[in-house]
């Protein structure tokens, strides 16, 4: 059942990833959902916005399963990008331990609400900083058109010796293109060469189109 399931799911088959765990409950009773099982069948309900098959599975770990910080962490992503904040944020309250997945993924959820001081406030709280967790939340400034803001956070980054991959930069070019920023466009297009990264095609895009936004 779990190789089906995950086999569907790792080919976007989501719908019947779906199908094949409804089969498993109603024909295999005597077969209780493990840990591999609900990971899976959350990721198909992540992708389907299914929340009345996510909130299923979140009663069944509640009351037979049980929580592991992998179950934990599915649940958590799953309430989140379904909308369901409260959800999420109960769940990530309530875990015992809490890894850089789990941080990034309610930062991630509050960005996507629009509610960036809380998402900061979390960040500040994260015990560990991964390049997704710094990319997440500059991201969520550049959405916000908070370019200032983005760029502090960046220098940030950088003062924890935490290296920046193409996307952080695209992010912060596509801001700065956004609200005609040259100044600090022109930083980062120095930093990318002082640093020796290489201008491929995404790179090279997002600092033609900024320096076309700001008029050269």
């Amino acid at each position: 059942w779990n190789v089906l399931i995950s086999g569907f799911v790792k080919n976007s088959r989501f719908e019947d990833a779906v199908g094949v765990y409804r089969k498993m409950r109603w024909e295999a009773a005597n077969m209780l959902p493990d840990e591999a099982t609900v990971v899976s069948t959350l990721s198909a309900c992540t992708a389907l916005k299914n929340l009345d098959l996510g909130r299923e599975i979140y009663e069944y770990v509640s009351t037979r399963l049980g929580f592991t910080m992998i179950i934990g962490n599915a649940l958590l992503d799953m309430f989140a990008k379904c909308g369901c904040l409260d959800m999420a944020r109960g769940i990530f309250d309530d875990m015992q331990v809490k890894n850089v997945i789990c941080w990034t993924s309610m930062v991630s959820a509050y960005v996507n609400a629009g509610n960036l001081d809380e998402a900061r406030a979390l960040f500040e709280r994260s015990p560990v900083r991964d390049l997704v967790l710094w990319t997440t939340m500059i991201n969520g400034y550049i959405q916000f058109n908070k370019v200032d803001e983005a760029m502090t956070l960046f220098r940030s980054m950088q003062m924890e010796r935490v290296k920046p991959d193409k996307y952080t930069l695209v992010a912060l070019l596509t801001g700065c293109a956004q609200l005609g920023a040259l100044e600090q466009g022109e930083w980062i297009h120095s930093y990318l060469e002082e640093n020796l990264i290489t201008i491929d095609a995404v790179v090279g895009t997002a600092l033609v189109e900024m320096y076309a936004k700001c008029g050269l």
